[in-house]
């Protein structure tokens, strides 16, 4: 009680207030890191689905057993939409095929081509050439806009009389942005 008459009421309050600051001061310097990571995209990307809602990742088709009683046909089809912040030119090309033909590639048994085609209407689509065919005017590259999509159809086709044997082959779709 000496020692508060000594040190008066307002001394008494200032040391107060002191030691409640000393206690803010103490929980703000408690610091915790976080880590986030993010980039600009300054290139193009694309990718490719098999549904028009863009929703499942396209892997690839089986297109099952072929008779080539006569040609045999079978196609399918695949969205591809941009997804970089670019605007880029596609190509496409396939191994094991040896020879560029109209707008097809193809060996002695087979024939592979990609055609373009509006997701709302299908017809018979604009002929996307392979990156190596040669003669002008031939769309070797289509324009994707950043943000885009387009259906594409994918075709092979196995030619009459050619002898039994399994096919495994790449389809390979590029950029240049």
């Amino acid at each position: 009680m000496e020692l508060r008459k000594k040190l008066g009421k307002g001394t008494l309050v200032l040391i107060g207030i002191i030691a409640v600051m000393a206690t803010a001061l103490g929980a703000v310097l408690i610091t915790r890191t976080y880590n986030y990571s993010g980039r600009i995209i300054t290139s193009g990307d694309f990718a490719l689905y098999t549904d028009q809602a863009l929703t499942i990742p396209f892997t690839g088709y089986d297109f099952g057993n072929y008779t080539v009683l006569t040609d045999e046909s079978k196609m399918t089809y695949a969205w591809i939409k941009s997804k970089g912040n670019t605007d880029t030119n596609m190509t496409w090309t396939s191994n094991y095929f040896t020879t560029v033909q109209d707008n097809t590639l193809k060996n002695t048994a087979w024939v592979t081509w990609i055609d373009l085609l509006n997701t709302t209407v299908w017809g018979d689509g604009t002929a996307w050439y392979p990156s190596n065919a040669t003669g002008t005017p031939l769309l070797t590259k289509f324009f994707l806009a950043k943000g885009a999509s387009t259906c594409i159809r994918v075709g092979l086709r196995a030619l009459a009389s050619s002898p039994p044997e399994t096919l495994a082959f790449i389809q390979t779709i590029s950029q240049e942005t």
